[in-house]
């Protein structure tokens, strides 16, 4: 259950002076340090709290790192593969766990205390299982999950529980087709991409009292992936044009689009910039591939000012270096990078 699209921790490198900001580089206690493993930072509440999971033995373990630096590292049940992908503001965490005997993901939320509830999506069965990746201060959660053709459908799952499944405007039902949920903000606004019956794939957004609209950034034959929305209905994400180049957009609650590039992305198939995570501020985060495919993240000000986010020891070689995956209105951010191990390691970092 590996997914790229975590007591007391060790911190490797702790107050790099970066442009504007202090960068400290940790790791998972336990976390296995050998090619392609070690520590998946994925998301962080308002109060800084981060979230993710690290390999261990060949399995996968949920944590949550305080602003603090200590960690609570848990598994959603016993023998299961967890990932914590989502935390609110009470530390209720979400995400999806696998049976080590069984290889299909199902959902879970567990609340600050370490309980733990388990769930799947209406008519699940199978290919992908249940994925959730996203929960809000009241508790809702959203996510995608495949039925019996393999297809995908979204949904939006209450804190009694209660389950509403829906399918996003152009996507297919067929094999590997369908709805596939990226964020959600407070209000519970939903979005993500679809994918049709040819496999383009289509950008959409749910509104809270379940009406949907879907559009694409760049015109209807080139991919959109939107990637987060906040609480003021802008969605960022990116793009890919006839080149296979990828490029940053914003898509403002009125549908206007703004389009960005970072500076020194490159050019080339597979290249580009990949707006990933905004605040309520329109400050834009993400992350873009050079020239020689390294990776190297950044921070866009609502402005358009590009500031260049790379941890110190991360690696500068094809497919290595540094993601930013969120930004807090205080102009916190987190993410990982892939050192010149090819490890995986966590990094916060304070404007």
């Amino acid at each position: 259950m590996r997914r790229f699209v975590i007591s007391l921790g060790l911190c490797l490198f702790a107050g790099a002076a970066g442009a504007r900001g202090v960068l400290t580089e940790f790791d998972a206690p336990g976390a296995t340090d050998g090619h392609f493993g070690g520590t998946f930072a994925i998301s962080m509440n308002a109060q800084g709290d981060v979230v993710g999971y690290f390999a261990q033995r060949r399995r996968d373990i949920a944590f949550i790192r305080a602003p603090d630096g200590s960690f609570t590292t848990y598994k959603a049940a016993h023998r299961a593969q967890s990932t914590a992908f989502a935390i609110n503001g009470a530390g209720t965490t979400t995400g999806p766990f696998a049976y080590d005997t069984e290889g299909i993901d199902h959902g879970f939320v567990r609340t600050a205390d370490g309980t733990v509830v388990t769930f799947d999506g209406p008519n699940e069965a199978g290919g992908y299982g249940t994925i959730p990746v996203q929960i809000n201060d009241s508790g809702t959660i959203a996510g995608y999950y495949s039925d019996q053709q393999d297809a995908l459908h979204g949904f939006v799952r209450a804190a009694d529980g209660a389950m509403t499944a829906f399918d996003a405007p152009g996507s297919s039902l067929s094999n590997n087709t369908g709805t596939f949920v990226t964020n959600m903000n407070a209000r519970g606004a939903v979005t993500g991409y679809a994918i049709d019956e040819d496999f383009a794939q289509h950008g959409y957004v749910r509104h809270p009292d379940g009406n949907a609209e879907g559009f694409d950034a760049a015109g209807a034959n080139q991919d959109t992936t939107p990637s987060a929305i906040n609480d003021k209905g802008v969605i960022c994400g990116w793009y890919s044009d006839g080149n296979m180049v990828s490029h940053g957009f914003l898509r403002a609650a009125d549908g206007a689009l703004t389009f960005f590039d970072a500076p020194r992305a490159g050019t080339l198939p597979d290249q580009g910039t990949f707006g990933y995570a905004l605040n309520d501020k329109g400050v834009v985060v993400g992350y873009y591939v050079d020239a020689n495919y390294a990776y190297h993240g950044f921070l866009r000000s609502r402005e358009g000012r590009f500031t260049t986010i790379d941890a110190p020891d991360g690696g500068t070689a094809q497919t290595q270096g540094t993601f930013v995956e969120a930004v807090n209105d205080d102009g916190s951010t987190m993410g990982f990078y892939i050192d010149a191990r090819n490890v995986f390691h966590g990094f916060v970092r304070t404007p």
